[in-house]
């Protein structure tokens, strides 16, 4: 079983025993439950080495994915045919990336009796988004006490993160 977050690397890696040294490896991916195999692409790396890496971009990422190792001896024997090899089923979880948001800042205005105040996102920075993940955010703005004044102290309340990808974030203690 492997727990990895978004950004994180996977490896898989085999040993081989028996046969006739050198080897050479063929890393396969199955999408649809075994039925057709295909050499891993771009999104791996050692695809053709003992072991496998691959990138967690995302958390949608399908975690039913399967990988096996094809392996061929000197004498060119297929040696995953010829000996017993053992699948072992396991689970990949991937985590939520922390997500930071800065920049938020009052909105001016007169004096009206509330504490309420407009918020201004113009300078949002979202700290920790992966790819090109796309996310707005919103909020609440309320002053420390309704009277007027200078460089006044206030809150933000019922921050509230949107996009299409927001389910791979979780919102830091770190953000205004």
């Amino acid at each position: 079983n492997v727990t990895a977050k978004v950004g994180d690397t996977v490896s898989f890696s085999v040993a081989v025993s028996g046969g006739k040294a050198p080897y050479t490896y063929q890393w396969e991916v199955t999408t649809d439950n075994l039925s057709e195999w295909l050499n891993v692409g771009y999104w791996a790396t050692g695809g053709t080495s003992n072991t496998m890496s691959i990138q967690v971009d995302v958390i949608e990422w399908n975690t039913h994915y399967k990988y096996r190792c094809v392996i061929t001896d000197a004498t060119g024997a297929d040696v995953t045919a010829n000996y017993a090899i053992t699948f072992a089923e396991g689970v990949l979880t991937i985590e939520q990336a922390e997500l930071t948001i800065s920049g938020i800042t009052a909105v001016g205005r007169e004096y009206d009796g509330t504490t309420a105040v407009g918020l201004d996102y113009s300078k949002v920075v979202f700290g920790g988004i992966c790819g090109d993940d796309q996310l707005t955010v919103s909020a609440t703005g309320e002053l420390d006490n309704a009277d007027a004044g200078n460089g006044k102290a206030f809150a933000i309340n019922g921050l509230t993160v949107s996009g299409d990808k927001v389910a791979n974030y979780y919102l830091s203690d770190d953000s205004q």
